[in-house]
């Protein structure tokens, strides 16, 4: 009857899964905790979708032949602009447009007659 006999060393499974669930969550929780977005990355989550924003607004205006404004939904720097408008021939008014997220900043030119946008070197 050896065989039936309860061995008293080891952990038993159910501890096993108990010990990592309880590490799993804490990781988790440590994890989800510390990866907040940083300025840096959402500034340029920003410009890209300021790039769909200003293509979307130039196809409306040719298509529609008539001025297309648009509101910045971005946050801009004070003082910048926060509305652009894009003409029936696919052209756009000039605009140096100034982005930012916490301390970080961003310049961002808009080319009057290709309505694309370009990044400006940080001073």
């Amino acid at each position: 009857m050896r065989f039936f006999e309860k061995r008293k060393a080891g952990f038993s499974l159910l501890e096993m899964l108990v010990v990592l669930a309880v590490l799993a969550l804490t990781v988790a929780t440590l994890t989800a905790t510390d990866l907040g977005r940083s300025p840096s990355l959402e500034l340029k989550a920003h410009i890209s979708e300021l790039h769909k924003e200003v293509a979307s607004a130039r196809s409306v205006a040719v298509v529609e032949n008539i001025p297309h404004t648009i509101h910045l939904t971005a946050p801009t720097c004070s003082g910048s602009l926060t509305s652009l408008t894009f003409f029936a021939d696919g052209t756009a008014q000039q605009a140096d447009i100034c982005l930012t997220v916490g301390t970080v900043e961003q310049h961002v030119r808009l080319d009057p007659l290709t309505a694309q946008l370009s990044l400006l070197d940080n001073k």
